[in-house]
């Protein structure tokens, strides 16, 4: 990361490799999306007060963005830290995206999509959910002590052969 000399401008660049847990490519498309359908002002969060002081994302290539703010503030790392959304399970154009359809888009109840070490696989409102490893997480897939069963949160944490190390 590189933050110009005014704090004005933060440039990053992802690592090389990284992908979905369904084998796409994870791209600074991907950061867009997300940040584009924050700075909309079409859906109900209170995240989109946070990206108030963005003026611009501009996506240099696959792996670089620059994000221009309207002012210099320490703050602004902590504004972009807000998990993204794989873009190519919502659209392929995020200019002509409707942004009111993501607030019921089945993503948020049914995620199919996951870039960190676990991915979702059931969730029973109410009683229990469960997620079991991404075998394409960057870091490699997490070991926990389960052997091949996914498991819950909740179970995890409280299992004496969960590896907590």
């Amino acid at each position: 990361m590189t933050i110009s000399d005014d704090g004005l401008v933060y440039t990053f660049t992802l690592r090389e490799g990284l992908r979905w847990s369904d084998g796409e490519p994870i791209t600074m498309q991907d950061f867009y999306f997300t940040y584009a359908a924050l700075m909309s002002g079409k859906l109900d969060t209170p995240n989109s007060k946070q990206v108030a002081d963005i003026i611009q994302i501009e996506v240099l290539d696959d792996r670089t963005a620059a994000v221009t703010f309207a002012r210099p503030d320490c703050a602004h790392l902590s504004v972009l830290q807000f998990g993204w959304l794989p873009m190519h399970v919502f659209t392929d154009d995020v200019a002509s995206y409707d942004w009111e359809d993501l607030a019921g888009h089945e993503f948020n109840s049914r995620p199919t999509v996951f870039s960190g070490p676990f991915m979702f696989q059931e969730w029973v409102r109410g009683d229990h959910w469960s997620v079991e490893r991404n075998p394409r997480y960057w870091r490699g897939a997490p070991h926990l002590g389960w052997g091949d069963q996914p498991r819950s949160r909740w179970a995890a944490g409280h299992d004496r052969d969960a590896d907590r190390g």
